[in-house]
């Protein structure tokens, strides 16, 4: 509940004492550590502790001129001054900047126990004060609707000005910080940011929240917004729309909406100026048409690419793509989606589809919350569809072969069966027929017609007594000479020999 700073430049003495007691004992459940007054300061303006245990004599910044420094800046938290310097000088500064106590080295631990027993309990009824009231919820949550109402743009403006200038004063300015996502949080870790923070969901953007905080003229923008990245988790998106009137902060507060999602598309995180969305357009629309034209040309021989059956080239198109999503986010969100659905309508007109899956189709494709999303949909659907094409084609090319075969079969003893005659057959130039055929039968057509022609002439010398030169005729190689030479690189033998054993059996 509570959080512990300890500011000590002794090693052993500031991890004795994070190791030492039982914290949790007195309410503190977080624990941070800084080795002299300078990074004390920068620690303590970024975690906003409600205890502050700090030695005196440190390099660099001092424990008293350190605390000075946090207390303008955090003027509730409790600080323990830790001296070996028992004099009145340190006593009176301490006094001065209002330290909850003074105890002096060596520390006993007893004296210690009591004096962090005493703070503790100081801060958790300061704690149980602002929240316990039931005018202060109820003022609170006034407050919250009122703010609501401001930033979605219901109720009266002006209206809605007077009472808020009411709460927090005439000359306030507000912070509106948008944060993606929104993890549950502590219900008091607003009031520990800022004393008069608040966190409302952000209606436009799905598990994003809006932190909201008045600002007093002393109060520091940045060291408020520091304080809120240092709470958040490392991936959160945090877009800030700096110090802002009431008048200007809807108008602030949907540009860091506008530049929140935009962030999220492009796999961004951390602090991010809310202007930085239209920067990017700014930027890109010189580029607009040397980009298009890029991402068309792209596009274009991904197609062909995928029509020729290489999903390796694919797969290396799709990557240039995607970086140039990546590296042009001025484009904005649209522009990614509408260059995939042209390629993927063209696709599915190319593979004879009549429709594109719902992942896929054109107000999905703009929906995608991220890139990277859209681009594992993208992905999924093409190495679907490149599977789906060579499935037809290789269903094709089975067809092909089949009609093929059948052919030869018919039509062996034909002088005019040739590969020529057999591409006009089944529709497909001589080369394309000469690459198919050979794939799927290990063997060229020539060489399949020639073995179907020795397998029909090795039937007849075994089974009939006709003439060698009758046999190699009908089956379509009137040169005698030639056929004889075929048979006998096929069968070992002359046609008369093979006929002459076979007789004999």
């Amino acid at each position: 509940m509570l959080r512990l700073l300890i500011v000590e430049d002794e090693r052993w003495e500031r991890e004795g004492l994070v190791e030492f007691w039982d914290w949790q004992q007195f309410g503190i459940t977080r624990i941070d550590t800084a080795v002299d007054g300078i990074d004390g300061l920068e620690k303590a303006l970024a975690v906003s502790p409600d205890i502050i245990i700090t030695d005196i004599r440190m390099p660099g910044m001092d424990g008293i001129e350190m605390s000075k420094q946090i207390r303008e800046q955090l003027p509730d938290v409790r600080i323990i001054v830790l001296t070996g310097y028992d004099d009145f000088r340190f006593a009176r500064e301490a006094i001065r900047f209002n330290a909850a106590d003074y105890v002096l080295k060596p520390v006993e631990d007893e004296e210690l126990r009591r004096t962090i027993a005493k703070v503790a309990a100081e801060c958790k009824v300061l704690l149980e004060q602002r929240s316990a009231s039931p005018e202060a919820a109820n003022k609170r949550r006034e407050a919250e609707d009122m703010l609501t109402d401001l930033l979605q743009g219901t109720g009266d403006p002006d209206s809605i000005w007077q009472e808020l200038a009411t709460v927090f004063g005439d000359n306030a300015a507000y912070l509106a910080a948008v944060i993606l996502p929104l993890l549950p949080v502590d219900p008091e870790l607003p009031s520990t940011i800022h004393r008069s923070a608040y966190v409302l969901p952000c209606k436009e953007l799905e598990e994003a929240g809006v932190f909201i905080a008045p600002l007093q003229q002393e109060e520091n923008v940045e060291v408020l917004e520091q304080r809120l990245r240092v709470t958040l988790a490392e991936s959160a998106i945090l877009v800030s729309s700096g110090q802002a009137t009431l008048a200007e902060l809807p108008d602030r507060y949907r540009e860091a909406v506008g530049t929140a999602r935009h962030a999220r598309f492009y796999g961004r995180s951390g602090m991010i100026d809310a202007a930085e969305e239209a920067l990017a357009k700014h930027a890109f629309a010189p580029r607009a048409a040397e980009v298009t034209r890029s991402c068309q040309e792209l596009v274009r021989e991904i197609r062909v690419q995928g029509a020729a059956g290489k999903p390796d080239k694919v797969t290396q198109l799709l990557d240039e793509l995607f970086a140039k999503f990546r590296s042009e986010p001025g484009a904005g969100q649209a522009f990614p989606a509408t260059m995939l659905n042209v390629l993927l309508t063209e696709l599915t007109l190319l593979s004879g589809e009549h429709e594109l899956p719902e992942a896929v189709r054109s107000n999905r494709l703009l929906a995608y919350d991220s890139l990277k999303q859209l681009e594992e949909a993208v992905r999924r659907y093409m190495s679907e569809w490149m599977a789906r094409l060579e499935e037809k084609r290789t269903n094709k090319d089975e067809s092909v072969i089949r009609k093929v075969t059948q052919i030869v079969e018919a039509q062996y003893g034909s002088n005019e069966l040739s590969l020529t005659m057999l591409a006009e057959a089944v529709f497909l130039s001589v080369n394309h027929l000469g690459v198919v055929f050979k794939k799927a039968m290990g063997k060229t057509v020539h060489e399949y017609i020639t073995a179907v022609r020795m397998a029909k002439a090795e039937e007849q010398l075994r089974m009939s007594k006709r003439k060698v030169a009758a046999i190699a005729s009908e089956v379509g190689i009137p040169n005698t000479s030639y056929f004889c030479s075929l048979f006998k690189q096929a069968y070992g033998m002359t046609p008369g020999e093979y006929q002459e054993m076979m007789q004999r059996r």
